[in-house]
């Protein structure tokens, strides 16, 4: 779908179990720390966005840029284990939530510039 308002994003997420990011650049974290705090299981090409935020949060699936083959067989096989998937994807929205919240940052940032 094209030129989605924020609030038709979020409804799209709500009706999803899976973020499919088959990306060959880094897109930025944006959309997926967004697909994170949702509670999705992100499935995405390993270049260096998706795999730092995967390999942070210890959710998701990376496969090889390009190789749409072993991309199709980790979708089949996070669908296979959908339980798993949505309970890992949940675990982490509570978690990401709470370290990007206002409060959070403005904490950390506050800690950095000693004020």
């Amino acid at each position: 779908k094209r030129n989605l308002t924020p609030s038709e994003i979020i409804k799209e997420f709500e009706n999803a179990q899976f973020f499919l990011l088959p990306s060959y650049g880094d897109t930025g974290p944006t959309a997926l720390k967004e697909a994170l705090a949702c509670g999705l299981y992100p499935i995405c090409y390993n270049n260096s966005g998706p795999a730092d935020l995967v390999s942070y949060y210890k959710c998701g699936s990376l496969v090889k840029t390009g190789d749409v083959e072993s991309l199709s067989m980790e979708m089949l096989k996070c669908v296979e284990n959908i339980d798993s998937c949505l309970k890992e994807g949940l675990r982490v929205s509570v978690r990401i939530k709470e370290e990007l919240s206002s409060h959070s940052v403005w904490k950390s940032l506050l800690q950095k510039y000693k004020i």
